[in-house]
């Protein structure tokens, strides 16, 4: 391992081999959302920004 990070992999998008079933069920969108699910508006961007404390102690983005 030459030039890595002992347990660091770095695998290109698409690259990623995963068995039969779970390949499956990415390739048929198992994985996602099902249509008329509630689901939430908040971006992952806002979720970080309330539980990250800024300097000065706010907690939030900085302003």
């Amino acid at each position: 391992m030459r030039g890595e990070r002992a347990g660091v992999v770095h695998v290109a998008p698409g690259q990623l081999r995963l068995p039969g079933e779970a390949r499956r069920a990415y390739r048929n969108g198992d994985n996602l959302t099902l249509d008329g699910a509630d689901t939430g508006a908040r971006t992952w961007e806002t979720f970080l920004a309330e539980r990250l404390p800024q300097p000065g102690g706010r907690v939030g983005l900085p302003r």
